[in-house]
């Protein structure tokens, strides 16, 4: 087993390859083969694996989704592909399903804000996918899947080598193209989904032997849940219900190290173009989302103990779709467009190769929301003398900048009006950790780290979906939110063939905001269990080349999205999701595998609400609806498929 402590090396933090044990700020590091070791095949569900991150599901239909860290709304994770940002807005919600395992090298992790290097959306952290190296890559890897559930999942990729650049071309396919409604509520369980995506990346060397990267990826994508029934034909009808999201993506990112001899200048683009059409049951909501980003960085050493990174960055969001600032006397829709512009330095200084500490400030304007936002972070670390006990402590910020799109797609997908309640401003957040980390050398390698946690929001968007049965209000005056709590750690690798993580998390996650006297009132945060727990086991049989995974993900009761006199439960029960995979290895570069995802068979419970009405055409019928209930697909905690089988194969040639 591959432990999840080899990798040696961070990315995420300081953008450049640094030894773990020498950055300031603790970083949990994940290799690809963590995450073979059961039925995951994109990052959404990779997420999964991870203690103190939920992969959460925001919808009964379309199988929306988020990553949430430390119980904290996916919209406040950043996303980021070798350093680079990709999150935010459609690809916050649509988006992640479509970063495929046959691109990740390893995930990086930061718990807890992360804006002074990152900018916009860093305010619960961040994950960064680190993709396959084009020097470190098999000629041809493949991996094929397919589930009991009619799901295919294809893999391919390639190494080009050429004379001054090394690349790699992969494609990904997925399809589930089945209708299951196994809880005979009339729904489709998964949507019906055809998934396409390809990804290449180029790695060349200047003449000062600097690598610089450029990479491309495009996604496209069909999505569709409801009722059974539903098709093409009932798209924008009010007979039959169903949600249809068409999803086009293009991104192109590049990282280049200027030819300049004895500095480190880098100069980093990105441009993302994300474009969608959806049915949410009779309403259309067609959108289009731009994002171009250009960033200079200055890194070097000063004075033989300080490393400082000094960057400026400019970036364009521009948004369009068919409902939002509309010309009453033209019907034509105005785009939004937001500039933001930012600068910011960042300094570890190596005091003794013991003690080091990392300090760094940014400022950061953007246009649209007259924003200044100011993200100071200072963090220290110890280490003994072998370098085997850590201690890191830190004190960080973030901000969030509104986006139209995540913020108010819940009103979309319940055939609700929006309101938004006074000028929404800029999100802010602080944070401090402090964190423990022992290596232990006795009858195998050992690694323990513990880290406690405190994140607050301040200017938190507060959805309502009391006050107007027929509405959402949206507003973020005097709204906070604060999570505290505690994620360990745990890897063993025996001398014998045993090897295993275990992670767990506790937290108390809450929001606050102020009632009608001035006075703060409490109130609980939806999808945010306060225990968590992941573990991965692995034995391997040498000889036969047999390898025996045991995974699984366990989730303490969390809130729920219910109703003013919801009769369904207000938290979910304590449910554990539970994997085994077998795994024979050939000599020529061939794995068969087989095994059982959710082997316990534990699905949700009464996921939508009036699915007999989902229209709200008889909501005033009191006979049949005394509480005046309107349709509500909401109410999902876990994904909603029973035990199932799989079998693979993954073979690569070097």
């Amino acid at each position: 087993m591959d432990s999840v402590n080899l990798k040696e090396f961070v990315y995420t933090g300081t953008l450049k390859e640094l030894r773990k044990d020498d950055f300031a700020i603790p970083v949990e590091i994940y290799p690809q083969s963590y995450f073979l070791k059961s039925n995951v095949t994109n990052l959404s569900q990779a997420m999964a694996m991870i203690s103190g991150i939920q992969a959460n599901l925001d919808g009964a239909i379309d199988g929306a989704n988020d990553i949430e860290i430390n119980g904290q709304e996916g919209i406040y994770t950043l996303i980021t592909i070798d350093g680079l940002p990709i999150s935010g807005g459609n690809n916050n919600v649509y988006g992640l399903e479509g970063i495929s395992m046959a691109i990740i090298d390893r995930i990086e992790v930061i718990k807890g804000p992360a804006s002074t290097v990152y900018g916009s959306d860093a305010v619960a952290g961040v994950v960064n996918v680190i993709t396959k190296s084009s020097e470190r890559t098999p000629k041809f890897f493949g991996n094929l899947r397919y589930s009991s559930y009619n799901e295919l999942n294809a893999e391919v990729g390639f190494n080009i080598k050429a004379q001054k650049a090394n690349g790699i071309i992969t494609a990904n396919l997925y399809q589930m193209g089945s209708h299951w409604d196994k809880d005979r509520d009339g729904y489709t369980d998964i949507p019906l989904t055809t998934r396409g995506s390809l990804f290449t990346k180029w790695t060349f060397r200047n003449k000062y032997k600097k690598l610089s990267s450029i990479y491309g990826r495009y996604i496209y994508e069909d999505r569709m849940g409801g009722q059974l029934a539903y098709s093409r034909r009932w798209f924008g009808s009010d007979s039959v219900y169903g949600e249809r999201v068409r999803t086009s993506r293009f991104e192109v990112f590049g990282n280049f190290l200027l030819p300049v001899k004895k500095e480190n200048v880098s100069l980093q683009i990105s441009y993302t173009d994300h474009a969608q059409n959806a049915w949410y049951g009779y309403n259309p909501f067609n959108n289009h989302e731009r994002n171009g980003r250009l960033q200079f960085l200055y890194d070097n050493k000063v004075g033989g103990i300080s490393e400082m990174m000094v960057g400026a960055m400019y970036k364009l969001y521009w948004y369009k779709d068919n409902i939002s600032d509309v010309d009453s006397a033209s019907g034509a829709t105005h785009p939004l467009i937001n500039h933001f512009a930012a600068v910011f330095i960042q300094d570890m200084i190596h005091l003794n190769p013991q003690n080091e500490i990392l300090a760094g400030i940014r400022y950061e304007y953007n246009s649209l929301y007259k924003g200044n936002a100011i993200c100071p972070r200072f963090d220290y670390k110890w280490s003994s003398v072998p370098k085997l006990d850590f201690v890191r402590f830190g004190l960080g910020s973030g901000f969030r900048t509104p986006n139209v799109f995540s913020d108010d797609r819940y009103a979309f997908t319940n055939n609700k009006e929006i309101i938004i309640s006074g000028d929404i401003k800029t999100e802010l957040s602080y944070g401090a950790h402090l964190s423990y980390e022992r290596k232990i050398n006795a009858k195998g390698n050992f690694n323990v780290e513990a880290n406690g946690f405190f994140n607050t929001i301040i200017n938190k968007i507060e959805v309502d979906i009391h006050s107007r049965p027929d509405a959402v209000i949206y507003s973020n005056d005097g709204s906070l939110n604060f999570s505290t709590g505690v994620n360990v750690n745990v890897d063993m690798n025996f001398r014998f063939p045993l090897s295993a993580h275990i992670g767990m998390t506790g937290m108390l996650n809450r929001d606050l905001s102020q009632d009608a006297g001035g006075q703060y009132v409490y109130s609980n945060v939806i999808n945010a269990p306060a225990y968590t727990a992941n573990y991965v086991l692995t034995y391997a049989f040498k000889k036969p080349g047999v390898s025996i995974d045991w995974t699984g993900l366990i989730n303490s009761p969390m809130y729920l999205n219910t109703v003013y006199g919801d009769d369904r439960a207000e938290r979910s029960p304590w449910y554990c999701l539970m994997n085994l995979q077998v795994t024979k290895t050939f000599k020529f570069g061939l794995d068969i595998y087989a095994g059982g995802s959710n082997l316990l068979n534990f699905r949700p419970a009464n996921l939508i609400l009036r699915g007999n009405d989902p229209f709200n055409k008889y909501v005033t019928d009191l006979d049949n609806n005394p509480h005046n209930y309107r349709f509500d697909a909401s109410y999902i905690y876990a994904p909603n498929q029973g035990i199932k089988g799989y079998i693979g194969l993954r073979w690569h040639i070097e």
